[in-house]
């Protein structure tokens, strides 16, 4: 996952690369990884960090997962505090 900022939404700067593919425990699956999309990013003013959710699909779309990941800045560093799996 790519992360981009603009501050007037029109100009935008690329940040980096922020969470990379991740492998699923599932053999069939681990040789390309899972292609992560859809992440969405909030602020949890609690916590004064961002959390992460963000879908991996393999192909034809099985397995899906979802992860969730923390970061004390929107570019990260993003850790990874779990991972579901829909069977």
């Amino acid at each position: 996952i790519n992360a981009y900022s603009s501050s007037d939404l029109y100009a935008w700067r690329f940040e980096g690369l922020v969470v990379p593919a991740f492998n699923d425990t599932n053999p069939r699956y681990t040789r390309n990884g899972l292609l992560l999309e859809r992440p969405k990013v909030v602020r949890c003013t609690a916590r004064r960090d961002y959390v992460m959710w963000v879908r991996g699909t393999a192909p034809r779309n099985e397995p899906q997962a979802l992860a969730v990941l923390r970061a004390d800045a929107p570019a990260g560093p993003w850790r990874l505090v779990r991972h579901f799996r829909h069977l």
